[in-house]
């Protein structure tokens, strides 16, 4: 039997098994079950969620593929289509079992919203792809008068990684959003670095290896935000949000057709 997967990872979420549902026939994937009746394989399609919040990423992924490895009767089949989808901390996991997976299923679209990027790295670091640390701000100094001056990072500058591995996938997407993304001097050595106002100074930008495609919202906004609510949060949330509503929803079932 070849077994297919479309997964969505939650890193808001409290870590969780992944709740599936077999062979979903909703209207949007119909080209996949159409080209799957051509091929006359046996094969059947797991479509699924997790919440993934949590530090201790090797577990989560472990706990995942142990799951859908027991879905797919013990044993995946290259044949396979994996679809995966990652939101925050579920990005980070995203690419953990992507590095893993690659070998077993054949990956279609794997699409990440706000992957936690740090200055100063990640600890411990995201196993096969590094500490995701950002590349330090483009700074320009612009005298405003004889007694100050403004430092801002320069125009269409963004925070950016290389991750440790490639990933072999036919589509790589990487969704963020600037908003919320500031810089900051260090205090006792020169230069500056990127920061934020969510926890562990969390920041968002590019992924500069070969093959991906960045893209930037631009047109989110933070609207309403409660009292206790921090900025990057809101727009954080947003994009989580609008990546996976309205790219990877929209995306994917095309790309699962792809068989």
């Amino acid at each position: 039997m070849i077994t297919d997967f479309v997964l969505e990872l939650d890193g808001g979420a409290a870590f969780a098994p992944a709740s599936f549902v077999q062979d979903d026939r909703r209207a949007a994937m119909e080209a996949y079950f159409r080209r799957r009746d051509q091929l006359s394989q046996k094969r059947t399609l797991f479509k699924g969620g997790a919440g993934v919040q949590g530090s201790n990423i090797e577990v989560i992924r472990d706990a995942l593929i142990a799951d859908m490895r027991r879905r797919a009767g013990g044993k995946f089949e290259k044949a396979g289509v994996l679809c995966l989808f990652g939101s925050s901390n579920g990005a980070a996991v995203a690419l953990a079992m992507a590095v893993q997976l690659q070998r077993e299923l054949t990956i279609n679209y794997l699409c990440l919203a706000d992957l936690p990027m740090f200055a100063s790295g990640r600890n411990p670091p995201i196993p096969g792809i590094g500490n995701v640390k950002c590349s330090d701000p483009v700074v320009i100094t612009t005298a405003r008068s004889i007694i100050s001056s403004r430092t801002v990072s320069a125009e269409g500058d963004r925070p950016s990684v290389i991750l440790d591995a490639d990933i072999d996938a036919k589509v790589k997407e990487n969704v963020f959003q600037h908003n919320g993304n500031s810089i900051k001097a260090h205090t006792f050595s020169p230069g500056w670095f990127w920061t934020s106002d969510m926890k562990n100074d969390e920041v968002h930008g590019r992924i500069n290896n070969a093959g991906w495609r960045n893209l930037e919202a631009l047109n989110l906004t933070l609207g309403d935000i409660g009292f206790f609510q921090r900025r990057g949060d809101v727009f954080h949330q947003k994009l989580d949000d609008f990546a996976a509503s309205e790219i990877f929803e929209k995306r994917f079932p095309a790309e699962l057709a792809k068989i």
